[in-house]
């Protein structure tokens, strides 16, 4: 090589692997740092000073460029093509190089998307960590409810770093869905929720999870997610990508939402899921604790607010109140508590008589008959009215008017108004009305008269329906008389015949169809007129009741169940309408009773002819002595709703042998049989009924007593 090296040999390799335009640059900077101008040629010094300059600082491609160049410049032309061979291997291992450079960067790249892809869901992780942690610090701390969400929403978006969170709770009827609570990036996304026609708790995951069928949801992409979110473009404005909700719980039962909005898509994943699972789950346990507290809390309010309230009555009431407990099973009363109104009634001090023994403190309580009423208070738990009586012992005298009754402690409480100046007032005018009715008296003579004389009217009407109870009560006995005797006249001929027809089928044998048919019409025959003689001798046999004490209810039962299945065939609906109070005990024959119900059951189905209807069974006692002369009577109405009966039907109703039935569907003994039985039992039997309208039975019977 000559000592002269030309511009263009020292850019020639890097024009061909750089470009013209970065390798010009490129020397032009090593120039400027040697401190050489540009120039055509360089000597071998100068050229030797550029490619050193090169060599070093530029990378590892130009750095070997530069020191083949120098290599070059110092071996001279005799070696220049080995030297270009060797830069055109160089070239090739530079492709290589910068293939596998961008392999390897690509690798790298990827590796660490995925490591910083793992650090940001650890980091997520360690931060839903921290919000449930925080958050069960929050349940631990916080006792009022609207108070707890708040700091759960603040606390999910300020450490979880979540876009928005807020909690719904359902309605009482479970159909509507109302934000409570709310924190983040909410922008009145809540209130386009609830100004829409649509609820947002008809979103199907919303549905599924009220059901049971969903325990959780979760959507990692709002805006491609196939679901129908109505509110996804309010969503997304807001930058909301992914959402979860999770269900708040009491008694297995949905009662609120959990809901948690995230600014990027794929932010929940199970970790997360299950982290916030559990979030719900101690948020549902607070709310089941809370609401307990606070009914146990409104329960202590209530109790504190009605002792206060019954305090301040106790002591302002006008009434004089005592408070007893008994003592030896009610012989005798401890005084617990006594009013203002008491103390300036009895003018005595309530701490005078406090815990001490009623007889003690008013010694004539048992001689004026107060004592047997407090005991029978006591015992039988009916409150008791005593009308003014006049109290008096060594301190004190006065007229009151008491009311007894009994706690659910079981104590006493004794209620009186001071009427002393109203009891001398109405003595005073008592006086002065006996001396003015003295004065009416004559002029009211005539309207006394024209009294008695309605009363006498009214005793012939009584004296008259008295008769025709009578005569009808005699003519069933001439009837049943007359009935026994023709029956058992008839009964000996009657068992000849069935016996005979029953021989004559034995011996005959083989028989043609009308021979059988025959025999048969007269076995038919005989034994439905042997049933109407036991009737007869039913009806005529004056047997001795057997009187008992019964349940009138359960009586009237037995006999629904007798004839309920008939009934239910009929379309006969049964309603029973017992007296309110309580069963009614009555001394009769339960057998013989069952049997005059069954009697109106069976007539009253009989009546409605296969149509659909009901029977109305009413019981109820009257102490209404013109029904019965007796202290206590029980009335038993049947009323159905059939065709009803004509006033001509009505008058014999009740008479041997009379019926309305088809032929061979009734005897006509049935209600002259329980006219019987009811007479029997000291009771009266009536009807009423209209063509069209139903009828009514009712039967009045001597009662005993009513169990409560």
């Amino acid at each position: 090589m000559g000592e002269r090296i030309t511009f263009q040999e020292i850019n020639a390799p890097f024009s061909e692997n750089l470009g013209t335009e970065k390798a010009l640059a490129l020397i032009k900077e090593a120039l400027v740092k040697a401190n050489l101008p540009l120039l055509e040629e360089y000597s071998f010094d100068e050229a030797l000073k550029i490619c050193g300059i090169l060599e070093q600082g530029q990378g590892q491609l130009i750095g070997t460029m530069a020191g083949l160049m120098k290599a070059k410049i110092i071996c001279g032309t005799q070696d220049i093509r080995k030297i270009n061979a060797l830069i055109v291997d160089l070239q090739l291992a530079n492709r290589k190089l910068e293939n596998w450079s961008k392999t390897l960067e690509e690798k790298v790249t990827l590796r660490t998307k995925e490591l910083v892809e793992a650090q940001q869901k650890t980091l997520q992780i360690n931060r839903v960590y921290t919000v449930l942690s925080n958050a069960n610090k929050a349940i631990v701390r916080v006792s009022d409810q609207n108070q707890l969400f708040d700091e759960i929403c603040r606390v999910t978006v300020e450490q979880g770093l979540f876009k928005m969170a807020w909690i719904g709770m359902f309605d009482p009827s479970g159909f509507s869905l109302k934000p409570v609570s709310r924190w983040g990036v909410e922008e009145g996304f809540l209130d386009e929720l609830t100004r829409s026609n649509q609820d947002i708790a008809q979103e199907s995951y919303i549905v599924k999870m009220k059901q049971g069928d969903m325990a959780d949801f979760v959507c990692n992409d709002i805006e491609n997610n196939p679901d129908p979110f109505w509110w996804r473009s309010e969503a997304l404005r807001r930058g909301y990508q992914s959402f979860a909700v999770f269900p708040l719980m009491i008694n297995k039962k949905v009662i609120g939402l959990f809901h948690i909005f995230g600014n990027t898509i794929n932010l929940f994943d199970d970790a997360q899921r299950k982290l916030l699972d559990e979030l719900a789950i101690d948020i549902s346990f607070a709310l089941e604790y809370l609401g307990k507290e606070r009914q146990s809390k409104e329960a202590e309010e209530a109790v504190r607010n009605n002792e206060i309230r019954f305090r301040e009555l106790f002591n302002n009431m006008r009434s004089g109140v005592v408070v007893y407990e008994a003592q030896d099973n009610g012989s005798d009363f401890i005084i617990k508590d006594f009013n203002q109104a008491a103390e300036r009634i009895s003018k005595i001090k309530k701490e005078d008589v406090v815990n001490k023994r009623m007889l003690q403190v008013f010694p004539n309580m048992k001689g004026l008959g107060f004592l047997d009423i407090f005991q029978n208070v006591f015992h039988t738990g009916q409150p008791c009215f005593l009308p003014a009586t006049l109290y008096k012992d060594d301190w004190v005298s006065y007229w009151a008017e008491r009311y007894v009754y009994k706690l659910p402690t079981g104590e006493i409480v004794a209620m009186y108004d001071d009427v002393t100046n109203r009891k001398e007032e109405e003595e005073r005018k008592a006086r002065q009305k006996e001396i003015e009715q003295i004065n009416k008296d004559l002029a009211q003579n005539e309207k006394a008269l024209k009294n008695i004389l309605y009363d006498l009217k009214e005793s012939q009407d009584q004296v008259a329906r008295t008769q025709n109870q009578l005569f009808q009560s005699e003519k069933m006995s001439a009837v049943g008389e007359l009935s026994a005797g023709v029956a058992h006249e008839i009964k000996n001929p009657l068992a000849i015949i069935l016996l005979s027809a029953e021989s004559l089928e034995g011996r005959l044998g083989v028989m043609d169809e009308r021979t059988k048919n025959n025999i048969q019409m007269i076995k038919d025959a005989a034994e439905r007129a042997n049933k109407i003689i036991v009737e007869l001798l039913n009806f005529s046999r004056h047997t001795d009741l057997e009187l008992k004490k019964e349940s009138l209810h359960q009586s009237i039962d037995s006999a629904i169940n007798l004839i309920s299945h008939t009934a239910k065939i009929k379309n006969v609906e049964i309603r029973k309408e017992y007296d309110p109070k309580g069963d009614i005990i009555l001394m009769a024959d339960s057998v013989l009773l069952q049997q005059v119900f069954i009697n109106l059951f069976n007539n009253a189905i009989d009546a409605m002819r296969d149509r659909e209807g009901a029977i109305t069974i009413k019981t109820h006692m009257s102490s209404d002595v013109t029904l019965l002369k007796a202290n206590k009577v029980v009335v038993i109405e049947f009323a159905d709703t059939g065709a009803g009966m004509p006033r001509h039907v009505l008058a014999r109703i009740f008479e041997p042998f009379f019926t309305t039935k088809e032929q061979g569907k009734g005897t006509g003994l049935g209600l002259s049989l329980a006219y019987t039985i009811v007479q029997g039992h000291s009771g009266t039997i009536t009807v009423d009924s209209k063509l069209g309208s139903g009828t009514k039975f009712t039967i009045v019977l001597p009662a005993l007593s009513q169990s409560l």
